[in-house]
């Protein structure tokens, strides 16, 4: 439902297992805002089943896109979630890429702080004119 900002979720489970998570579940409430949000997007599941279905759409059209501008200066992992993690053939390219993207106001997570992904970059999968707007972009890079 994409509610991860309002740090709205709910789990389904046996009972046993929902005592063990209560004990060491957070124990502030969620805010009233937090709580309408969640009723409201409980109550619209076509619209979240139609969202889902873009995301996925976009994140494979991006990922085509991805490795027909890098080709083999990338491996991209697989992935069921709404984002991309790239992974570049070099630190060098990674940083070329990088320093371009914000240079054009596209925001990706750097991991250069995780030793195993320092060569990668996450992209968040955004609506489809967004993701035209980071191809674009990458598309502007000479390597």
């Amino acid at each position: 439902f994409g509610l991860a900002g309002l740090r709205v979720g709910y789990v389904i489970a046996h009972p046993s297992l929902i005592l063990s998570i209560n004990k060491v579940k957070n124990s502030k409430s969620i805010s009233t805002f937090a709580q309408e949000g969640a009723l409201a997007a409980l109550q619209d599941v076509t619209y979240m089943e139609r969202y889902v279905s873009e995301v996925i759409k976009t994140r494979e059209n991006f990922k085509e896109m991805l490795q027909i501008i890098f080709g083999d200066n990338i491996t991209i992992n697989n992935s069921d979630a709404n984002y991309l993690m790239v992974n570049f053939k070099s630190l060098d390219i990674k940083k070329i890429v990088f320093k371009h993207l914000i240079s054009d106001n596209i925001f990706v997570r750097d991991l250069q702080h995780i030793n195993e992904l320092q060569s990668s970059l996450r992209f968040t999968i955004g609506t489809k004119d967004q993701m035209q707007k980071v191809t674009d972009s990458l598309n502007a890079i000479s390597l």
